[in-house]
């Protein structure tokens, strides 16, 4: 024991310096909440890079943009029925051939003599056209088709933009998980790296006999322990960047990793009544359904429209020439144009009824749709007042683990000094190890959390990818 304490003063003055020089006060940087007006804009062009190569090259989108083109060319060709009908005949130049032999009278009426008598016609028909132009001046069912197809063409457009916004918030999110975990991954490998000194440290001591076995395996364990966390927040990280890759097929690079500002740099999100009276005219779903409920009401009525008449206006011509033996004599033409307006009416509908069993199966499919928009509205209801809750709440969480960050830090730094003199176990100076670590990890997670909290409300009751062009 004697020679303990005669050596321990050099080994103290080492020990001193060792974690003098290694504290992780050293290697972390000074945490700031100050909204770094560059940072935030270059955070934002990278975002901004990431969502146009999404909308270019996400195989998602790209489908449901042809939905959107087909829906558009259907309502087109509906609409068009406003226009007149143009119909044109016309048949290359005939060669007509007739030739036979027939029974001539000769002498009275009386006579049972006749004599037989042959005939040829031939002639050539040099054009033969006809023409009609008509136009439907009343007709209901083809206006309620057109109706419901201009509805499935707002419907379609609205659930692109529901896959726009939805791709978005994952891209988002998984943006905002790589930032916030690459900086994570930067100081806690800093804080490992550090403990891996104290653990070299006490293993010297261990040798020397100023440290126990018990003291040396406590250090060891701790430092694996968190070198493991490390491992796997590398491997969520990889995860994040992965994600981006496969939304937006964007790569990011070594110079897009920006540490992410403060969740207190967000804009102050609006009360909860406020939020809640959007959310039927931003959220894509309840739009989607009100107007596919709509397109299935038109078809309905077009079902039973059916029974009422349809009036056309219209005006035929048509002219025909020929040439030729036409009546006996060669050389004949003769020449015929004839054109004239019109009006006409039309009914047509089956006797069985099809028409009104088809009207109501399009009555239910309104109601269905009408319902589902509804239940959007309640599911966007419930997912604001969670989001709400959880972006309070984290943003909460978030600030007490960076406070305690920072009270971590000043903990070792006090202890190292204080467990040089004896005063203090061993084990507060681990405690206090363990405590730094866990409020790196937890304030990382908490920071992702309140922006995945903040971009879901944003996702409920806006157009999330335009209000993100400048997102922090």
């Amino acid at each position: 024991m004697s020679n303990r304490i005669r050596k321990a003063p050099s080994f103290l003055i080492y020990l001193f310096t060792s974690l003098s020089i290694n504290s992780p006060a050293g290697a972390l940087a000074a945490p700031t909440n100050v909204c770094d007006e560059k940072s935030l804009n270059a955070h934002s062009l990278i975002v901004k890079n990431i969502l146009n190569s999404m909308l270019k090259n996400n195989p998602q989108i790209k489908s449901q943009e042809s939905l959107v083109q087909a829906a558009k060319s259907n309502f087109l060709a509906r609409k068009a029925f406003y226009f007149p009908n143009l119909k044109l005949e016309t048949q290359p130049i005939l060669s007509y051939q007739q030739s036979g032999l027939n029974t001539g009278t000769s002498g009275s009426n009386t006579s049972n003599n006749q004599s037989p008598y042959s005939y040829a016609y031939q002639y050539t028909q040099l054009l033969n056209f006809t023409g009609q132009i008509e136009t439907e001046i009343f007709n209901l069912p083809n206006f309620n088709l057109m109706q419901s197809s201009w509805y499935q063409l707002k419907s379609a457009q609205e659930s692109l933009s529901n896959v726009v916004n939805d791709t978005g918030l994952q891209l988002l999110n998984a943006y905002i998980t790589a930032q916030s975990l690459n900086q994570a991954l930067i100081d806690e490998q800093k804080v490992v790296d550090v403990y891996k000194s104290y653990t070299n440290t006490q293993q010297l001591l261990l040798q020397k006999g100023f440290s126990s076995i018990l003291e040396y395996n406590n250090q060891l364990g701790n430092y694996l322990s968190f070198q493991s966390k490390v491992n796997n927040t590398q491997i969520r990280f990889q995860q994040a960047l992965e994600e981006i890759y496969q939304l937006s097929a964007y790569r990011l690079k070594s110079n897009d990793f920006i540490a992410p500002p403060s969740p207190l740099c967000l804009p102050q999100i609006r009360n909860i009544d406020q939020l809640t009276s959007i959310i039927t005219k931003n959220y894509q779903p309840i739009q989607e359904n009100i107007y596919l409920s709509r397109a299935y009401k038109n078809l309905s009525l077009a079902e039973l429209n059916k029974y009422a008449p349809k009036l056309f206006f219209g005006y035929s011509m048509s002219y025909y020439n020929q040439y030729g033996n036409i009546s006996g004599l060669d050389n004949q033409t003769y020449t015929q144009f004839t054109s004239y307006p019109y009006f006409k009416f039309s009914m047509a509908f089956n006797l069985g009824g099809r028409e009104i069993f088809e009207s109501n199966k399009n009555k239910k499919l309104s109601d269905n749709y009408l319902e589902l928009s509804k239940s959007s509205y309640n599911f966007a209801e419930r997912e604001l007042t969670v989001s709400l809750a959880r972006y309070k709440y984290n943003i909460s969480n978030y600030q007490n683990y960076k406070d305690l960050k920072e009270q971590s830090l000043e903990a070792i730094k006090a202890t190292q000094g204080a467990m040089l003199t004896g005063l203090i176990d061993f084990s507060l100076f681990l405690s206090s190890q363990s405590l730094l670590f866990l409020s790196i990890e937890n304030e990382s997670n908490s920071l992702i959390e309140t922006y995945l909290s903040y971009l879901k409300v944003k996702r409920l009751t806006s157009d999330l990818i335009q209000s993100t062009q400048k997102p922090f």
